[in-house]
């Protein structure tokens, strides 16, 4: 059969079945079905890439020890590894400002219950930061 004659149905669902292979990738497990993820049209290229980067739990904060060759970074208000999902959702430090946006009990709720939005004005808002420690002061550049 000619590709140019398949319908959308059948390239998704091989796409799909390709996409199933795939379960080790980070992106498997926040995006597990191909075609399901709308993108707001209103958010910005910028935004659109730092929600991507939250999701999949990417930023130069917890990642670039190992460029450098340096021990992973650990909270200095509780002692434990730096990731996404410390920041947004276990460091005792940050809980009661967090949970003035939302209360979740585990990241991957986070991004199924939880409007990008509103973590987009979480990050960027001064008090998040303020309220940080030093080494969170930079969390948004560093997505």
């Amino acid at each position: 059969m000619n590709l140019f004659l398949r319908s959308p149905k059948f390239c998704l669902n091989e796409w799909q079945e390709i996409w199933d292979c795939c379960e080790g990738n980070k992106l498997h497990s926040i995006y597990p079905t191909v075609g399901s993820v709308a993108h707001s049209k209103n958010m910005s290229f910028y935004d659109s890439v730092l929600i991507n980067r939250l999701r999949i739990g990417h930023s130069r904060l917890n990642h670039s020890h190992i460029l450098c060759g340096d021990d992973p970074p650990t909270c200095q208000l509780c002692g434990l590894s730096v990731s996404v999902r410390h920041i947004l959702v276990e460091c005792v430090g940050l809980r009661d400002i967090c949970t003035k946006y939302f209360t979740v009990s585990s990241i991957a709720k986070l991004f199924q219950s939880v409007d990008n939005s509103i973590l987009l004005i979480l990050l960027k808002k001064p008090i998040f930061i303020t309220n940080c420690n030093v080494c969170y002061s930079n969390f948004i550049l560093a997505l």
